[in-house]
């Protein structure tokens, strides 16, 4: 099997891969919790407070700002908006038993890695530079939720995937 070289993405394009990096962080810790047999309780306050904080507000982003240039009837894009219903449906759907969490986990993942892999990549060698340029001015940062430590505020503080007790 043929590694993986690290895709290099564009400066406007960044922001939303930083978020999709924290994203597969999220998945890996719910994981986690499930192979550490976590309380679905848990884990699922852990869901809500990230789709709210984060993943909610990172899928209109894309919806509002990224999907539109290259056209919401382009197929990766139809692709991309049922994955963010399905996904959508699944964080909002408590509540969360541990098939759910994993079934939200294993579509997540997958969607983010269809975006990087093959969206983003599109959107890279279709767009003109100027496109991606004024795309980068309207959007500079990120929407990542941190996770880092209970003292900072706006941060989850129930590190279950670390303590499952």
């Amino acid at each position: 099997m043929e590694a993986r070289k690290p895709l290099r993405r564009h400066t406007a394009l960044q922001g939303w891969s930083r978020e999709h990096h924290d994203t597969l962080m999220f998945c890996l810790k719910i994981r986690q919790g499930l192979a550490r047999h976590v309380e679905p309780a848990r884990i699922s306050a852990y869901l809500i407070w990230t789709w709210e904080n984060s993943i909610q507000t990172h899928f209109r982003s894309e919806e509002e700002e990224l999907f539109p240039l290259i056209g919401t009837n382009h197929p990766m894009v139809r692709r991309a908006l049922k994955e963010h219903e399905k996904i959508e449906m699944l964080f909002l759907k408590t509540p969360h038993d541990d098939e759910t969490i994993q079934l939200l986990e294993r579509s997540l993942e997958a969607h983010i890695r269809f975006e990087e892999r093959e969206l983003f990549e599109l959107m890279q060698e279709d767009l003109s530079q100027e496109v991606l340029n004024a795309v980068q001015h309207r959007r500079p940062g990120s929407v990542s939720c941190p996770t880092k430590t209970p003292d900072t505020p706006n941060v989850w503080h129930d590190a279950f995937w670390m303590n499952p007790n």
